[in-house]
């Protein structure tokens, strides 16, 4: 755009110098329009020097008003051009990378990671004791009825905590089973299970998988159990009743169980 304007500017000045056919030729503001605008690498050095503020828009202001007012207010819009949309839009790019530049540096992403943690724990912890009326525990039926407002909904959604079985949650919640849990069950139980609907249905499956364990483990520690019983109970009813005859030149014990 800078070479469409000293184009406009350099004919604008040859075009002012033959209407008046030399007559200005000695006087100072051909001297200025000269040197401002009498070719084109001037005409454009001249803007170029304009944005930067290597010359003075007065002087510039006091040379174009002999060419007439369209050509003023033509500098006008190119200046505020300039500066409100080329240079903004540099200055902005430059800016954008550094803040990308400052958000990719490791020590800035941990540091916003620590701060945000930090941030999600108050914010559950005011939760808790607004849910628990500040009694520091929580039962089933409170927690239920509380999980159908649509502002607790909306707001554990916002946490990234959504489930449509909230029973289950709080059995998830609830480690010792007791149906109740505390403010460190509820703080845990929300980071461990933030993430989704998908998040929360991995974590059942979880407890259910542990749950299985425990119960097969328990089984197979009966059948061992029941197992040595009985293992004893054959080992006590088998007695020795005599020696079988010499056979081969050698003699076996013979056991006979009871019957």
């Amino acid at each position: 755009h800078g070479y469409v304007f000293a184009v406009l500017y350099t004919a604008a000045f040859v075009r002012w110098w033959r209407r008046c056919r030399g007559d200005c030729a000695n006087g100072p503001v051909y001297d200025q329009l000269l040197q401002y605008w009498g070719s084109l690498p001037r005409s454009m050095f001249t803007l170029f020097q304009a944005v930067v503020g290597g010359v003075d828009w007065g002087d510039l202001v006091e040379s174009l008003a002999e060419l007439g007012p369209l050509w003023l207010g033509l500098f006008v819009l190119y200046i505020a051009f300039c500066f409100f949309g080329v240079i903004n839009s540099i200055t902005a790019a430059f800016v954008h990378r550094a803040v990308e530049f400052g958000l990719n540096d490791p020590d800035t992403v941990i540091f916003n990671n620590v701060k945000a943690k930090e941030q999600l724990l108050e914010r559950l912890a005011c939760l808790f004791r607004f849910l628990s009326g500040g009694s520091g525990l929580l039962n089933v039926d409170e927690f239920l009825q509380w999980h159908e407002d649509p502002c607790i909904h909306a707001y554990l959604a916002g946490l990234e905590i959504e489930t449509d079985d909230p029973t289950a949650l709080f059995a998830l919640m609830d480690k010792d089973q007791d149906g109740l849990i505390g403010p460190d069950d509820f703080i845990d139980g929300c980071m461990e299970f933030r993430g989704g609907a998908r998040c929360l249905d991995v974590a059942l499956l979880s407890s259910q998988a542990r749950a299985l364990q425990e119960q097969y483990g328990g089984l197979l520690r009966r059948i061992d159990a029941l197992h040595s019983v009985m293992t004893a109970i054959g080992s006590a009813h088998a007695v020795p009743v005599g020696w079988r005859g010499m056979e081969h030149g050698g003699c076996q014990p013979t056991l006979l169980a009871d019957s």
